[in-house]
């Protein structure tokens, strides 16, 4: 089943830009170890220590999914870092969403 891909709109892509450069997500540590840049249809997720491109994040209007390259490495970290890096991504994510009014 393919999934739909909506454009991110230009607020919303401002919006990650700016929490990812200002780290307004001080509450939530852990997605500070990501690092977010918003294009066209897709948040590319990097880790921020090394550097490693981890996977897409794409919005369908309503909520973010990730790509199947992403919950590959979300499934490499381990079991006991699994919910941790899911929550800490998908956290980030749609605290950006609430913020922007878009939920």
């Amino acid at each position: 089943m393919q999934r739909i891909r909506k454009p991110l709109p230009v607020s919303l892509r401002r919006l990650i830009t700016e929490c990812n450069r200002t780290h307004l997500s001080k509450s939530q540590s852990k997605a500070l170890d990501f690092s977010f840049s918003a294009c066209t249809r897709a948040i590319r997720v990097h880790n921020r220590w090394t550097g490693e491109f981890l996977g897409n994040a794409y919005f369908n209007g309503e909520e973010f999914y990730f790509s199947q390259q992403m919950m590959k490495y979300i499934n490499r970290v381990g079991h006991e870092n699994y919910f941790k890096v899911q929550n800490a991504i998908s956290g980030f994510l749609n605290n950006c969403l609430f913020v922007g009014g878009f939920r």
